[in-house]
């Protein structure tokens, strides 16, 4: 009896956290969202670059022209799955954001995509011998939202360390979830 309820505890905890979080498909930029095709992407920035062998599209155009097109990020690529839908956005956010904590970011994101505020977990970007070795702010996190098809997950290293890349947004669906 107590296994049933610990199941039924836990499988109606997780249908209610999969309910707060809107359809994949209505986080949209510009008319790019998951399940898109590559068209949506060519429309916006009809000078992408397809990468064939990699199933990525990377928008290769000036920070300004990117953020005028998507406001709040200023560069960005796609990938797409066999049937050429978008299953992955990644997103660098813009320059003015880069000493932002991560925090102020995830709540800049929630309200702008229209996301839950409940839900996300935040932790290090990795652990601190390795935020110290790699020359990483302390303060560089990651902070990350599942929901029932696709995972929202923003990073902020503060543009130092080996490798950073500075305050990101991705966007991707969860392993087995379908395109629409």
């Amino acid at each position: 009896m107590k296994k049933v309820s610990l199941f039924i505890a836990l499988f109606g905890a997780q249908v209610v956290f999969a309910a707060d979080c809107p359809p994949a498909e209505s986080i949209d930029f510009s008319g790019i969202h998951l399940g898109a095709d590559k068209s949506s992407v060519l429309k916006v920035f009809p000078e992408a670059e397809i990468i064939k062998e990699t199933a990525v599209v990377a928008v290769e155009v000036e920070p300004e022209k990117f953020t005028a097109k998507i406001s709040g990020f200023e560069s960005g690529d796609f990938g797409f799955d066999k049937s050429g839908k978008i299953n992955n956005i990644s997103f660098h956010y813009v320059e003015d954001l880069m000493e932002t904590p991560i925090e102020k970011i995830r709540a800049l994101t929630i309200k702008q995509l229209n996301l839950p505020v409940k839900g996300w977990k935040t932790k290090p970007l990795y652990d601190k011998k390795t935020l110290k070795q790699a020359g990483y702010e302390p303060d560089s996190k990651k902070s990350k939202l599942v929901c029932k098809d696709y995972t929202v997950e923003i990073s902020q290293d503060f543009g130092g360390g080996h490798g950073a890349l500075g305050p990101m947004l991705n966007i991707y669906y969860n392993k087995g979830s379908q395109t629409k």
